[in-house]
């Protein structure tokens, strides 16, 4: 990652061991499997938190990897909570 590119020195900022595990958004649209037009729209609705939130000045977003791993785990749902959901979802609609 270049310091350059960022305009700003996040590493004095941030820690360097938060910008080293720290994402673009196009790093995390791949890492969290996702488009990058849903990741702007979950950073916007604050369920990913980004670091150095500058977009509209024409900095970047930078995403810490552990955000996007805690978002990954809070979106996962097992097959058992699914189906009670589904079933549940089914008796409302009769």
């Amino acid at each position: 990652m270049e310091l350059l590119a960022i305009g700003h020195d996040y590493m004095a900022t941030v820690g360097a061991d938060v910008f080293a595990r720290s994402l673009r958004l196009k790093e995390a649209s791949k890492y969290l499997s996702i488009g990058t037009k849903q990741l702007r729209r979950l950073i916007r609705a604050g369920e990913i938190p980004v670091i150095g939130n500058t977009e509209g000045s024409g900095g970047v977003w930078l995403i810490d990897r552990e955000d996007a791993d805690r978002w990954v785990e809070r979106s996962k749902t097992t097959l058992l909570g699914f189906l009670a959901v589904g079933s549940e979802e089914a008796r409302c609609q009769r």
